[in-house]
């Protein structure tokens, strides 16, 4: 039993150097691939013939436009007052106080007007 259990072991230590081996020779196979994939990129050449080509990507994802070409015009159809609850008909929506819409925030609806807030500026909507 004794024997088998050595036998066992010297099995396993060769099979994990064998495997290290095998392992270090892949490393150095992907190191020399790695090197002349690099020598390759760098390749003045190469890069050149890339520069002639006309690689029209579009539009850029990173750049932000800030003005909204199809933005809705806000439109105030009506008040629904009341001193506790007042609301308003913007756009089709009925809003009441600290509502957003079109990133305007209602701040304030009157008897015959509303105002809207966006940052510091402020627009003023009023019926008819």
């Amino acid at each position: 039993m004794a024997a088998l259990v050595v036998v066992f072991i010297w099995l396993l230590i060769d099979l994990i150097i064998k495997t290290s081996a095998d392992h270090r020779r892949g490393v150095t196979d992907l190191s020399a691939k790695s090197t002349k994939i690099s020598s390759e990129i760098f390749d003045l050449k190469k890069m050149e013939e890339i520069e002639e080509l006309d690689l029209n990507w579009g539009r850029d994802p990173f750049y932000f436009d800030v003005v909204q070409e199809n933005a809705a015009p806000l439109e105030l159809a009506g008040i629904l007052w009341d001193e506790n609850n007042p609301q308003a008909i913007l756009n089709d929506d009925i809003v009441g106080l600290g509502a957003v819409v079109e990133g305007y925030t209602v701040a304030t609806i009157a008897e015959q007007y509303i105002i809207l807030k966006k940052g510091n500026s402020e627009k003023k909507l009023q019926l008819y």
